[in-house]
């Protein structure tokens, strides 16, 4: 088993749109032919796709252009979702496209005040934005890439032509897709350098926001946008590399209590991990003026911060957090069910390097059936790795050879 995985990072310091995402990715190597595959598998009808060499301020990479043959009909969501479901893919991809085209829909209801499934996608129905999201959903997953990370994303200024007219930019519906993740301003001479497919994108791929994770830099992809800028060059970086398998890049946030009930601090933790946290933990400490407190550390992903710091100050009487990028390395786990004498108990199976295998059970399993049955929590746990040895030893015997 080896123990690294392949990783990427989307350094998105010039914006990002669907084709610049394909662009990069037919850059490091996904083979553009692929593209025009997938309009035949979803069955776009005709449509022109031009891939080739370009530069913008001297940085060579790859121009993608998608041109329908002709006018596109405003779908709506239940019609994109009939498109995707009923083209051969795997499934991943089109659990990352559907996801992508559902965060369009609900940001374009909220914006315009109704149902997410009497959207009407206009520019963002149109063939060209349906292969922009299909497209880097399947080249991501065809490079064999695991875990995707984004850069903060530049937004551009000034105004952007869409179907409802003139819109300051980054558009509304951008700016909705955005909400809670690392951003950062443009000039009002840019124009829009974020775009709603590109912000869909990244809400749907992305695991992580923020400075590029720890990785062993293998490729580096170059997509370009349209529009030539005046002040840096209009590309969009994909650097595709190597990183230990289970390794995360994550947030840390810590928060200092010394005035807060102690009965509450349970249903604060509770909160925390409702809202994503992965860990919450409550270390003793002496505060200021020597009165004994409790910093609260909380670890989770980057795109579950604005949620985990709301749960803080509701659940809680600080006035204040910290919060840091950290990397985590974890072993590669799932939970499967154990069949046992007393009852079926949840284990978590994880995976140590060089291929053994650990296992521990759910305690709150283990709690439940001790408190029916009325037996020891040590005679049940017991029994789950007496039954877990002889499962494993019945498996050898079955596959050994004639």
């Amino acid at each position: 088993m080896s123990n690294n995985k392949k990783i990427a990072w989307v350094d998105c310091g010039s914006g990002i749109a669907g084709s610049m995402v394909l662009a990069g990715l037919i850059s490091l190597g996904w083979p553009g032919q692929r593209l025009r595959e997938l309009a035949r598998i979803l069955r776009l009808g005709k449509v022109k796709i031009e891939i080739k060499k370009s530069s913008r301020l001297q940085i060579a990479g790859i121009l993608v252009r998608i041109i329908p043959a002709g006018p596109q009909p405003a779908r709506r969501l239940k019609e994109i979702v009939k498109i995707i479901s009923r083209g051969r893919l795997p499934e991943p991809v089109k659990d990352k496209s559907l996801k992508a085209f559902q965060l369009l829909a609900r940001a374009e209801a909220k914006i315009h005040s109704v149902p997410p499934d009497q959207v009407h996608f206009h520019e963002l129905g149109a063939v060209d934005t349906i292969l922009d999201i299909v497209g880097a959903a399947l080249g991501f997953y065809e490079l064999g890439i695991s875990g995707i990370g984004f850069s903060r994303i530049r937004l551009g200024g000034g105004e952007v032509r869409c179907d409802h007219g003139l819109l300051p930019a980054p558009a509304p519906a951008t700016l909705e897709l955005l909400r809670g993740l690392p951003v950062i301003g443009g000039e009002e001479s840019e124009g829009e350098l974020a775009t709603p497919t590109g912000a869909a994108l990244a809400r749907a791929l992305g695991k992580n926001f923020g400075p590029m994770p720890e990785m062993e830099v293998e490729k580096i992809g170059y997509g370009l946008g349209e529009r030539k800028l005046l002040t840096r060059p209009n590309l969009l970086r994909i650097v595709l590399g190597s990183a230990p398998a289970g390794a995360e890049e994550l947030v840390q946030m810590e928060a200092a209590i010394d005035d807060m009930n102690p009965e509450y601090f349970d249903r604060l933790s509770q909160a925390m991990l409702e809202a994503g946290a992965l860990e919450v933990a409550l270390v003793p400490a002496q505060m200021k003026k020597n009165r004994p407190g409790i910093i609260l550390r909380a670890l989770g992903p980057s795109v579950r911060l604005e949620g985990m710091t709301q749960a803080l100050f509701i659940h809680s009487t600080t006035i204040g957090v910290r919060y840091y990028p950290v990397s985590r390395v974890s072993l590669a786990r799932e939970i499967v069910p154990l069949k046992t004498a007393y009852g079926t108990v949840r284990v978590k199976r994880m995976e140590l390097p060089g291929g053994s295998l650990r296992i521990h059970p759910e305690f709150e399993d283990l709690k439940a059936i001790s408190e029916r049955r009325q037996i020891p929590l040590s005679v049940l746990e017991q029994e789950v790795i007496r039954e877990w040895s002889r499962r494993k030893k019945t498996a050898k015997k079955q596959t050994r050879p004639c």
